[in-house]
């Protein structure tokens, strides 16, 4: 009895007219139309036909907005749908008011907008079920739910009758078009399937008689199989309340079976959360896990093309309100939108993602439908991840390390960090090979060669190098030490076709201008104290800058009788390292670089307060988000460093010899100044106190800080 009432009660409140404010799709249509005639916007938009509907052949458009609307460009890919269930209209004023914002931006959203609409390809639905549109529009029933698909009351064939009822779960005519996508679509509804929930739905989650049985789900496969979409959003509405104000994300079955990204989705779902309001203004949306398995489209978009879609459900059970709160519920939504977009240009939104070109290394040509493998993030369920038409591949994922493969028919597979293990053992065995026929023995060069290529430093001899006085052995030395300290990703793409990289990376440029402007600057300051002509050898300046630079540490002098300058100059060398993505440790030359940028970009501000500047680093913005690492990073080892410092300054050891420790240690560099622990010297005189802090001061080093210090965080560790 309370069901029947509920039913009639709905019907009741629904058989009143649609507001004047929400769209036919007619309007929708004539509109759209309307834009495609106006000539001043005619390269930021284009309109595409992708399909018809299943039983009006109604055509089924898409909005593409872009600096070149009409071509494909090497850009992300983004889709916003605003209508799929026939009664769920809110979407549609959403989708229709973004394409108003983007073409037709205000004063203060229109370099925004010009900035998204230049680097992003943004593909807009307002409406993939314009029969199901015009039945609720039309009041035949503004609680239909699906498309006008015809069947028999006696069956899933056509009466050419249009079989419905004005209230909700009586309507036999139509499929679930949400229902109808191939993956877990075994699991969804059967025909005239009842269903038991209080709002008495009964047959309106009709799955179709096959996957993609409709033209509204196989014209959206296309078109996502197509585009290699980054981001989407599909907007619904939930009829029951009890849905309401939720973003759902792909997936976690029965609470045990996590998408392979889940994590790196769910963020961003509560990213986007956090900036809907709800209606009443008590909270933001929640962000939810899908859990049901029933052939979704957006579980199907992630698993078939990775691409990150999101359910929202906009707006409360009210599910056509009047045209004030369809305003309301417009503004509420549209940061959802906005957050995407800014996500994957990194636009005031952090960007982490891998991204790059597959080449064909004979024919260095992009290869089309490469496979993209993150060995961390697969899993048997996801179909491969491809390369687009212009050779790009895009994984989103959080800040981390990890394995990346690249697989296409016809090619090698080609493992990151197979390769580098070769590169890596390749520079050891030839380094190895340099030292012997040089004059160290077998075991000696396999030694040094091994401390060589790592950066290590690690002698069997307390004078290191030193020890065998040979310039040759010092130069080879020179030579593996400067090729362990650039990126050995270099090596990667210089064995894929891109001879130049050793000479155009920024960072392995900016690591030998260190280099030869530290020589110079030596070789002036000793000229002048008249020692360079008989007491030092041009060599073993050079040497001794690249290894302490590097944070090798091998020494073939004791550079403290160089001088005070001498001294100080190397503790500062001793904080820069080599680059990112090598063997060397300390600050790294990549974060000095924009450091250096950051604070140029700071002057330039003082002198032109007015002016808007932008931190560039190998022609790549910087946002707010790397800047912040950056610096705080910088600020952390100096401040270890003085706490370093300080602790061993309690165990009795003099000034220099404390500063300089701490700054060895926590670089990884090897010898400090003075006569205890200088070139000349060792640790083992140090008390165990020192020993324990500079040990601590070394995995700190090695590991970057961070990754030692987050364990020291309570909520890193604690279980609730």
């Amino acid at each position: 009895m309370i069901k029947l009432f509920f039913i009639l009660l709905f019907g009741l409140l629904h058989s009143q007219n649609i507001d004047q404010r929400y769209h036919t799709t007619e309007e929708i249509y004539n509109y759209l139309d309307s834009l495609n005639n106006l000539e001043a916007i005619n390269n930021w938009f284009h309109i595409d036909t992708i399909g018809f509907s299943t039983n009006d052949t109604i055509p089924i458009l898409s909005v593409r907005i872009s600096d070149n609307a009409s071509l494909k460009e090497d850009e992300p890919r983004v889709l916003f749908i605003g209508q799929v269930h026939a009664e769920e209209i809110l979407g549609v004023e959403i989708v229709m008011d973004l394409i108003d914002k983007l073409l037709f931006p205000n004063v203060n959203s229109y370099s925004h907008m010009q900035i998204l609409k230049e680097n992003i390809d943004i593909h807009l639905i307002p409406t993939l079920n314009p029969e199901g549109l015009n039945i609720v529009h039309d009041g035949y029933d503004v609680s239909f739910r699906k498309n006008k698909r015809d069947f028999s009351p006696d069956g899933p064939y056509p009466n050419g009758i249009f079989d419905y009822e004005p209230s909700i779960g009586n309507d036999i005519d139509g499929v679930d078009l949400n229902r109808n996508f191939s993956f877990n679509w075994i699991f969804g509804d059967t025909f005239l399937e009842p269903d038991n929930s209080d709002y008495a739905s009964h047959y309106d989650y009709f799955r179709g008689t096959s996957p993609f049985s409709e033209n509204e789900a196989a014209v959206l496969r296309d078109l996502a199989l197509e585009n290699n979409f980054v981001f989407s959003i599909v907007w619904h509405s939930s009829r029951s309340g009890n849905l309401s104000e939720k973003i759902f994300t792909s997936w976690k079955w029965e609470g045990l079976k996590p998408s392979p990204d889940l994590e790196i989705m769910k963020g961003i779902g509560d990213a986007i959360g956090s900036l809907l309001v709800k209606e009443d203004g008590t909270g933001t949306y929640l962000s939810a896990y899908s859990e049901s398995r029933n052939g979704k489209l957006h579980d199907w978009f992630y698993r078939e093309t990775g691409c990150f879609q999101y359910l929202i459900e906009c707006g409360t059970s009210n599910l056509q309100p009047d045209s004030s709160l369809v305003e309301d519920t417009i503004d509420r939504s549209r940061p959802a939108m906005i957050y995407l977009m800014n996500r994957i240009l990194g636009y005031n939104a952090s960007s982490s993602q891998v991204t790059g070109i597959v080449y064909s290394s004979n024919l260095n040509t992009p290869i089309v439908g490469a496979v993209i493998e993150v060995a961390e993030h697969s899993g048997n369920v996801l179909r491969p991840r491809l390369s687009d038409e212009f050779g790009r591949y895009r994984r989103l994922l959080n800040p981390g390390t990890y394995n990346l493969i690249l697989r296409a028919e016809g090619y090698k597979t080609k493992e990151i960090s197979v390769r580098l293990i070769v590169v890596y053992s390749t520079l050891t065995l030839a380094c190895a090979l340099i030292y012997k026929l040089f004059g160290m023995n077998i075991f000696d060069s396999i030694t040094h060669s091994m401390t060589t290529i790592a950066t290590g430093g690690f002698s069997n001899y307390n004078e290191s190098i030193g020890y065998f006085n040979n310039s040759y052995i010092e130069f080879s030395s020179i030579v593996f030490i400067l090729l362990g300290s650039i990126p050995f990703i270099a090596y990667i793409k210089f064995l894929n076709g891109d001879k130049n990289i050793f000479f155009t990376d920024i960072q392995i440029k900016g690591f030998i201008k260190i280099i030869i402007f530290s020589v110079i600057i030596l070789i002036f300051y000793l000229f002048f104290e008249n020692k360079i002509l008989s007491e030092v050898r041009v060599l073993s300046i050079v040497f001794n800058v690249v290894s302490i630079l590097t944070g090798t540490g091998y020494v073939t002098e004791n550079f403290s009788l160089w001088g005070n300058f001498s001294s100080i100059f190397f503790l500062i060398l001793m904080f820069i390292g080599g680059c990112a993505g090598s063997t060397a440790c300390g600050i790294k030359i990549f974060r000095i670089q924009i450091l250096y940028l950051f604070i140029l970009n700071q002057l330039k501000k003082i002198i032109y307060p007015r002016g808007i500047f932008v931190v560039k680093y190998d022609k790549s913005n910087i946002n707010e988000k790397s800047l912040s690492s950056v610096i705080s990073f910088i600020y952390l080892y100096i401040i270890i460093f003085f706490i370093i410092t300080a602790l061993l300054s309690l165990s009795g050891l003099n000034f220099i010899t404390s500063i300089s420790a701490a700054a060895t240690a926590i670089s990884n560099v090897g010898p400090g100044l003075g006569d205890l622990i200088g070139p000349n010297g060792n640790f083992s005189a140090l008390t165990d106190f020192s020993k324990w802090i500079l040990s601590f001061a070394m995995i700190l080093g090695r590991l970057e800080l961070f990754a030692i210090l987050i364990l020291f965080v309570p909520s890193f560790w604690k279980k609730y």
